[in-house]
């Protein structure tokens, strides 16, 4: 079985298997903006800041409200008004 990436992969010719900070999409010579792929890093700072504002921001909801909330389901809210 092969991996995307891998140097024994012959569709990626020169691919060296490491991961890659950002890459580039779109035809050669085209000048485009890298595409940021989240790291490890990333994605750890993203929950954690996630974490904190869903605590902020929990306090100021309606106890009415299901949209988007931890914990909660549209379900509970049908069963809740029935």
């Amino acid at each position: 079985m092969l991996i995307a990436g891998a140097p024994e992969d012959p569709a990626l010719p020169g691919a060296s298997g490491a991961p890659q900070a950002y890459s580039q999409a779109g035809r050669p010579g085209e000048t485009r903006p890298p595409l940021w792929i989240p790291t490890l890093e990333d994605k750890v700072l993203q929950r954690a800041v996630a974490m904190l504002l869903e605590g902020i921001y929990e306090q100021d909801f309606s106890d009415d409200s299901y949209g988007f909330r931890v914990g909660r389901s549209a379900h509970q809210a049908l069963n809740r008004k029935l």
